[in-house]
């Protein structure tokens, strides 16, 4: 299911019924293609062939920067991990969500996301700073 920092719709619904049945989720697009990493801008654009092109759309891209922007404070409490990282613990922070399946394109990306995996939940407090922002 589509799950990540800026998508959370799964909440309501979804998550807490996989809980109640004892079933794990496994998370696709934890990364939103890319945005969560904080790598574009709203002047990026995407060529005729990239499925971004209708992902994250201008339309998008401006609804979803200033949401992403407001989870700086988020991402500068680890200032030892990256924005990867912390967006894919956030992801398995909730307990219905056993793994991810976030895109690389580099075997140094695919560390880094691994790495993710080691570092363990977001605080409650790091959860609680996400719900203000969605």
């Amino acid at each position: 299911m589509r799950y990540n920092l800026l998508e959370r719709d799964a909440e309501r619904e979804l998550l807490p019924r996989a809980r109640r049945y004892g079933l794990g989720v496994i998370v696709r697009i934890p990364l939103l293609f890319g945005l969560l990493t904080g790598k574009f801008t709203p002047a990026s654009t995407f060529g005729p062939d990239d499925h971004r092109r209708m992902n994250l759309a201008p339309e998008k891209l401006a609804e979803y920067l200033p949401r992403l922007a407001a989870l700086q404070p988020l991402f500068e409490r680890y200032p030892h991990q990256t924005r990867t990282q912390v967006a894919l613990r956030f992801c398995t922070s909730h307990p219905a969500c056993h793994t991810t399946i976030p895109g690389a394109k580099t075997p140094a990306q695919v560390a880094e996301n691994a790495a993710a995996g080691d570092l363990g939940p977001l605080t409650d407090d790091d959860l609680a700073l996400v719900a203000r922002v969605a």
